[in-house]
């Protein structure tokens, strides 16, 4: 039972940690407080809550999973305190970032295949192994050697691997806007589009469709659902 409301402790400060961290960076509190951060500090602060979220999914996680979800967080946290100087020192591959990056590359590929099944980690692990087998190939499928420290750091800390574009999207864009449509269709935002709509195309022929579409639209727009609720 103890160990059922620690879970549930760790996962509410996850959710929490997420929410927060999304609203005060579209808000530019950080900015406001003059705390100049760099995009992949946040976006491994995020990585973090949705690690510990996705190993604390179960209604009982097991020990192991809680340590995950720990270990998952804290890593995260520590390369966005660290990142600022990570990234200056990342070309001459220190410890701290070969070790940050592979604990932080075998978490995500672990925690994908449990949600995901084993298809995409296998396809990365090829794609990784492709890598120290392309220089023993002939002609155009050759590639140049690379050291297994370069990868790690590469894949783990770099701004087009873990911590890139598809993150960023998630984080910047998709987060927030799906907060915004919770607010707004918790907020009464649903019965505003409606009357609206019913003013605008409640009075032609056909009314009742048209109300529908424009309704939808006008949520579908600020919401992230297509769908209006009734």
């Amino acid at each position: 039972m103890r160990a059922e409301g620690l879970a549930g402790s760790m996962r509410f400060i996850a959710h929490l940690g997420l929410l927060l961290a999304v609203i005060a960076w579209v808000l530019g509190i950080p900015r406001v407080l003059g705390l100049n951060l760099y995009t992949e500090q946040y976006l491994a602060f995020i990585l973090g809550c949705c690690i510990a979220t996705g190993f604390l999914s179960a209604a009982a996680p097991r020990w192991w999973e809680q340590a995950a979800a720990l270990a998952g967080f804290a890593i995260c946290a520590f390369v966005a305190v660290r990142y600022p100087t990570l990234q200056l020192e990342i070309v001459d591959r220190p410890p701290e970032a070969v070790g940050v990056g592979a604990a932080l590359i075998a978490l995500v590929l672990w925690l994908t295949w449990r949600s995901a099944g084993p298809a995409l980690p296998s396809l990365i692990g090829c794609m990784a192994a492709y890598a120290f087998i392309g220089p023993l190939l002939p002609g155009d499928f050759a590639t140049r050697p690379v050291q297994v420290t370069r990868l790690i750091v590469y894949l783990g800390l770099d701004t087009n691997a873990i911590l890139g574009g598809p993150l960023a999207v998630a984080a910047i864009v998709v987060i927030p806007f799906t907060i915004l449509g919770q607010v707004l269709s918790r907020g009464g935002g649903p019965e505003f589009f409606s009357h609206i709509s019913e003013a605008l195309v409640g009075r032609y022929r056909g009314g009742s469709a048209k109300i529908a579409v424009v309704g939808s639209a006008l949520f579908a727009s600020s919401s992230s659902s297509p769908t209006r609720p009734r």
